[in-house]
């Protein structure tokens, strides 16, 4: 999380130390917890036997300077919450959880999940901190939608709101990343921010979002298909018109709040009139049982999985609850399946990441910061969760000028 002046001189004074510290033994115990950690795993981690863990939140142990600061980084929290006189009383803050996933699952977040979470609030605190200082304003609008319309009139009038049209050369192509970028420029130039993340599982999180009366967000799961972030992108929009707070996850689900949320999602990606005009639905009026390589066809000029263009013929009567049911099954086992370690290495250059993952809007408010001398570059690195050297080139990359 962000270090304010005190955390920074907390911090200085670590690396000054020489031998052990004596920090609150009940600080240790509540930052583990608020982590989501177990014992086991927290002193895996952190390369202790269990003993030893249980020793220093026992008061049996000091932690030397270096374990301090591995127990502030494996936490995700400023090293200054060890050194209060009472453990702080607050918690995790966790969204709703909307995930279709095994019911014993739900409400279970992962450290590595929880991290990204607290980045992200973090993120919005701060946007709120800069409009209080007068260096950002708002941007929000979210338009009214009445929720008893029928699903097609809301997405619709999300198009509407946006300024979507297939005739708008951004949005008028087959490529899913294309589109996804047409669709995230769009959202943000509304006031929500969007955000991605990095190494959590789409088993784990696909998406989640984050109210807030001026810096709402929406945070995606960089691990995914491009179709797949574009569909979640949309289907977090509902939720932040509905205010929702929530995390999700699964494959498309099929009931309540998620259930609304997806079918406004696919109508607002493929509108009816449009997919009913697709040749291959023309030729076949009365198909039903469409194959993965039918559904790749229809799928392809909307940038769109093939799940998502499956959902949209079940809304529309175009094929069965079974077929639907059977196919969504196959799907998900190629979802679940391990890529290779060549898909799971390269990647984009550093400060393209950090852009993608903290947000474009997000990292321009934090360099006009600097620009006004509102924070230090020390202070900047850690609001872009980076270090210093990557501050001048994020502020070329976006053609921002140099204080």
């Amino acid at each position: 999380m962000p270090y304010n002046s005190h955390q920074f001189k907390t911090r200085e004074w670590i690396c000054m130390a020489k031998s052990n510290i004596e920090v609150l033994p009940e600080a240790l115990v509540w930052a583990r917890q608020r982590s989501g950690y177990g014992i086991e795993d927290a002193a895996e981690k952190l390369k202790l036997s269990q003993e030893t863990l249980i020793a220093l939140e026992d008061g049996l142990e000091s932690p030397s300077p270096s374990l301090v600061r591995k127990l502030s980084h494996l936490y995700g929290l400023s090293p200054v919450v060890f050194f209060l006189q009472d453990p702080p009383s607050s918690g995790f803050e966790a969204p709703a959880d909307f995930r279709t996933i095994a019911s014993e699952k739900l409400g279970q977040i992962s450290p590595a999940l929880r991290k990204e979470i607290d980045r992200v609030r973090a993120q919005v605190a701060y946007m709120n901190e800069l409009a209080a200082e007068g260096v950002i304003q708002s941007q929000l609008h979210l338009p009214l939608i009445d929720p008893k319309q029928a699903v097609d009139d809301v997405a619709r009038s999300i198009r509407d709101w946006l300024g979507i049209s297939e005739q708008t050369r951004a949005f008028d192509s087959r490529s899913s990343s294309s589109l996804l970028r047409a669709w995230i420029a769009a959202i943000e130039s509304k006031g929500i921010l969007v955000a991605q993340v990095s190494g959590i599982s789409v088993q784990d999180m696909r998406g989640f979002c984050i109210s807030d009366a001026s810096f709402p967000m929406i945070v995606l799961n960089g691990a995914d298909s491009d179709s797949a972030r574009l569909f979640t992108v949309v289907h977090e929009i509902v939720h932040i018109i509905d205010g929702d707070e929530c995390l999700c996850g699964g494959v498309l689900g099929n009931h309540g709040t998620e259930a609304r949320c997806n079918e406004i999602a696919a109508s607002a990606l493929i509108p009816a009139q449009r997919l009913l005009s697709e040749a291959l639905i023309v030729r076949y009026p009365n198909h039903r049982m469409w194959n993965l390589d039918q559904l790749s066809e229809l799928a392809a000029p909307y940038g769109v999985s093939r799940e998502a263009v499956l959902r949209r013929l079940l809304t529309l009567g175009l094929t069965t609850r079974s077929h639907y049911q059977d196919i969504r099954a196959q799907l998900q086992a190629q979802y679940s399946s391990p890529k290779s370690k060549k898909e799971l290495t390269g990647g984009p250059d550093r400060d393209v990441m950090i852009l993608r993952n903290l947000g474009r809007p997000y990292v321009e408010a934090v360099l006009r910061a600097r620009n006004l001398g509102i924070a230090t570059d020390s202070e900047v690195a850690d609001r872009l969760f980076a270090k210093v050297r990557w501050i001048d080139v994020l502020a070329d990359r976006l053609d921002m000028v140099r204080p």
